[in-house]
């Protein structure tokens, strides 16, 4: 039960306060598409002053900017009840991983219909230029010959983003197996089931933004996203007509939002 250093690198922690004191706390883990709700405590005798519905709401948030569709609870059994009113449903039982004998029940919490939040990519840009400017110093090292190019939201000059940045690295054909083995031993394998011959993808929820990364070959019918990200910075009504369709799908949570998405993106790549 004791909260090491290595546990708040690896983990997206937030903590609450009140006039500098420490009230509660979360820990999320995971990556997309389930997350896991690792650690979440409130002090004893802040219970029932908020705190926890307010640790609750910034941990969805925080998932969804990372991109996740449900997040695992192994919660303590008096803690069931707070789980369930927030929408959360009991899926099993496993083993308590501190007290021998003990199960714990199993809950997970559906994130389709959870607003998703929008920020300005102004407000943004120094921050992700550094975090893009990070990651691409590793990512070369990883993979020397590859191209590593800043795509999706915060790749534009304006509009809106949901907070998360995206790397394309492009690479050679006979590149792509190994690239993707060195990438598998540096950063966690996000969406398997979206992955082709030509295409793979990571991710990184511990470096000021959530990261995604995008592995595709050079030429191939899923190295789309470089000429995409050209062509919306090209067109301004186009790129405004994005970020509107996105703020009017947002508030339907991240399933509205993500078909919203990928239908507008997937027309624009065919025109």
């Amino acid at each position: 039960m004791t909260v090491e250093p290595t546990d708040v690198q690896r983990l997206r922690v937030s903590v609450a306060e009140e006039s500098g004191a420490i009230t509660g706390f979360y820990a999320l883990g995971g990556a997309p598409p389930v997350g896991d709700l690792c650690l979440f405590f409130v002090e004893p005798a802040r219970i029932g002053a908020g705190i926890g519905r307010m640790l609750w709401q910034y941990c969805l948030a925080t998932a969804t900017r990372i991109g996740l569709s449900e997040i695992r609870i192994e919660s303590d059994p008096f803690a069931e009840g707070f789980y369930i009113a927030l929408g959360a449903m009991r899926v099993g039982d496993v083993p308590s991983g501190s007290i021998p004998d003990r199960t714990l029940p199993l809950l997970s919490f559906d994130m389709g219909e959870v607003p998703v939040e929008l920020l300005a990519v102004e407000g943004l840009a120094d921050d992700v230029a550094s975090v893009v400017s990070d990651v691409r110093s590793e990512l070369r090292v990883l993979a020397p010959e590859a191209d590593v190019e800043h795509v999706g939201a915060t790749s534009m000059p304006d509009g809106v983003t949901k907070g998360d940045v995206d790397v394309n690295l492009r690479v050679h054909p006979d590149r792509f197996d190994d690239v993707v083995a060195a990438l598998s031993t540096q950063f966690a394998v996000a969406q398997p089931q979206n992955w082709t011959a030509t295409f793979a993808s990571f991710a990184s929820t511990c470096r000021g933004f959530p990261l995604g990364i995008q592995v595709t070959i050079k030429g191939s019918d899923d190295d789309f996203l470089v000429p995409l990200r050209d062509r919306l910075r090209a067109d301004a009504d186009l790129r405004h007509q994005y970020d509107e369709l996105k703020r009017a799908s947002a508030p339907a949570g991240r399933n509205v939002y993500w078909h919203a998405k990928d239908d507008f993106l997937r027309r624009t790549r065919n025109r």
